[in-house]
């Protein structure tokens, strides 16, 4: 990738971000008429505009999150020093994982990986933002336990401390103890063509941990708003759930047996 095409990738989030801040706007609009018109609401009508408002601000924390990150993938694209870029110009394949590491800030956490789980072709996709957080995937995709899969196959958060990884996870907790992990939360994540995903975040420095998940839930419907729309940046650029392997991705993809 030159200087025209990070140019083109910077320009096209910073105007996707905009896009988004204009949309949260417009719900945040809404939202405030149907709170304004609660003062005077009678019975009837009060469980209809506290509906929706609450849809509103829904909306408008969506697509504020979905700015947020638009933002941080095109800080993360913007060429800086050359020390700083020992690989040189950014390349296709290192897109991704620079969006995973916007996500991670966004997130607040120390990493985060995306799975996504075709279960019609049997396909994992799992993004990793640092070689940490591939590390730490790495090992649930061996063990075949973990956060990711539970959510895969209960459809809940998990939210988990370093004294309940061994009892939760009987060989992936002291896995990921030894790697360094202090806590964790994963949330459900629809893939668009079927089946369950996920996003994890490692180590959210946001406290208390409801906060995390919080944020963690108003990520996972931004990014499944950019993947199903085809419009996230470095997300359109996800691997297509189409066959049986499974690949986890940081600085270049790598295949593992399905």
């Amino acid at each position: 990738m030159d200087a025209r095409d990070v140019g083109r990738r910077i320009a096209d989030a910073q105007a996707r971000a905009r896009a988004a801040r204009r949309r949260a706007d417009g719900a945040a609009a809404v939202a405030e008429r149907h709170e304004a018109a609660l003062r005077d609401a009678g019975a009837m009508t009060r469980q209809m505009h506290e509906t929706m408002a609450e849809i509103h601000r829904r909306t408008q924390q969506r697509h504020d999150t979905a700015a947020s990150i638009h933002l941080a993938y095109a800080a993360a694209l913007h060429p800086g020093p050359p020390r700083l870029r020992p690989g040189g110009p950014r390349s296709p394949e290192v897109a991704v994982p620079l969006f995973m590491t916007a996500v991670a800030g966004v997130l607040r956490g120390r990493g985060a990986t995306l799975t996504l789980d075709d279960r019609a072709d049997g396909l994992d996709v799992v993004v990793a933002s640092t070689p940490f957080a591939k590390a730490v995937q790495d090992v649930e995709l061996l063990l075949e336990e973990g956060p990711s899969h539970d959510v895969a196959s209960g459809g809940e958060v998990v939210v988990a401390a370093p004294s309940e990884f061994s009892d939760r996870w009987s060989r992936y907790g002291p896995c990921v103890s030894e790697l360094g992990v202090r806590s964790l939360v994963a949330v459900p994540l629809p893939a668009p063509q079927g089946g369950l995903g996920s996003l994890l975040i490692l180590d959210p420095v946001e406290r208390p941990i409801s906060r995390a998940t919080s944020r963690a839930r108003a990520v996972a419907e931004a990014l499944i708003d950019m993947i199903v729309a085809g419009s996230g940046s470095a997300a359109a650029s996800l691997p297509p759930c189409h066959s049986s392997t499974r690949r986890t991705i940081t600085s270049g993809p790598t295949r593992r047996p399905g």
